[in-house]
């Protein structure tokens, strides 16, 4: 393979770890949410839920 595809490659691996790191914060994010403000986290759930009922 060739130098730049070799580049090309490792900085594709390089943004795909920051996305993986991204969602893992994301995820963080909402557990402690969930912990924090469990009313809130079913109350959003329930009319999340209600919402796509109703359009399926």
């Amino acid at each position: 393979m060739s130098e730049r595809a070799e580049g090309t490659v490792a900085d594709a691996g390089e943004a795909v770890q920051r996305k993986i790191n991204q969602a893992s914060d994301a995820q963080d994010q909402l557990v402690d949410f969930i912990k924090d403000n469990p009313l809130s986290a079913v109350l959003i759930a329930l009319g999340v839920g209600y919402i796509l009922g109703k359009i399926t």
